[in-house]
């Protein structure tokens, strides 16, 4: 990939999370690989260390850099959300895809090509129109974290299935909320309520979904329902209102409007400032100097 900053600028110092949490800002492509792999733990993600070596340097930059600006757009911090980590895919035809359990796995058609292919391949797909207008390859991983939300909120709003055993004894599991994963339950209620809100017809609403994202539209129109089949959507819209605000449009700022309400809503109590123990300021691991 050619040089320059990821784009994504630098956190305000006012960002209570990155202070918190020990997140760096934004990372240049002058951070070490050790670095680098300590800036994702600090997000809440385990890195691959064959992925690492694989993919260059500067997709793991720009990735960690999209999430980043994901988790501040969305107000998360990395303890509120389920353990995440990547893994290795072989598929072709699609970047990566995310997992209830909290893998991102990286797929084959980004693991055998160039970061420059990659770019190649997401440019022609804007000109399709398959993704959001304004979106870049470094969007890919933001796409993933958006889906990565939708599970967090299943957690947080489907209960756990409590199992009777002999002997008195019980067990939880997660089929409730895997089957809701499954159905993507989050994605299409906000989805419908964005709808509503706009006052959207359901062709109104297709047009809309197809104008934001083919990729959305296409996945919608392959439901057996016309009332699911919204989580690429949701993943698009979210991405792109990370990226371009409201000039993501009405229908991504909604979907956006409504997520953060949700997450809000949900949240588990934040611990206050003066809980804690430690008033060492966080060591800073972004590298001075060019991109």
């Amino acid at each position: 990939m050619g040089s320059g900053q990821s784009g994504l600028g630098r956190l305000s110092a006012s960002d209570v999370g990155a202070r918190e949490f020990n997140l760096p800002d934004r990372l240049n492509y002058k951070v070490s690989r050790r670095e680098l792999k300590q800036a994702y733990r600090a997000l809440g993600i385990t890195p691959h260390d064959k992925l690492t070596r694989d993919l260059e340097h500067e997709f793991w930059v720009d990735s960690y850099n999209s999430i980043r600006n994901m988790q501040e757009v969305y107000d998360i911090n990395p303890d509120e959300m389920h353990e995440m980590r990547f893994r290795p895919g072989n598929k072709y035809g699609t970047y990566a895809s995310m997992n209830f359990d909290g893998s991102f796995t990286i797929q084959q058609s980004i693991r055998s090509d160039t970061y420059d292919g990659v770019q190649k391949t997401y440019e022609f797909d804007l000109k399709s129109g398959f993704h959001p207008q304004g979106t870049t390859v470094q969007d890919i991983m933001a796409h993933e974290y958006a889906h990565a939300i939708e599970a967090q909120l299943i957690r947080r709003i489907v209960p756990q299935e409590v199992h009777n055993m002999f002997g008195g004894a019980t067990y939880v599991s997660d089929t409730n909320r895997i089957f809701a994963w499954a159905d993507h339950t989050v994605a299409n209620e906000i989805l419908n309520t964005a709808r509503a809100n706009l006052g959207l017809t359901q062709a109104g609403f297709a047009s809309a979904v197809k104008s934001l994202t083919g990729y959305g539209y296409e996945t919608m129109q392959s439901s057996s329902s016309a009332d699911s089949g919204h989580h690429e959507t949701f993943a698009e819209a979210l991405s792109a209102y990370a990226r371009l605000g409201k000039n993501s449009g009405a229908l991504a700022t909604e979907v956006a409007r409504l997520t953060k309400k949700m997450l809000k809503e949900t949240r588990p109590q934040r611990a206050t400032k003066s809980s804690s123990t430690s008033t060492k300021k966080p060591r800073r691991i972004v590298k001075k100097g060019g991109s």
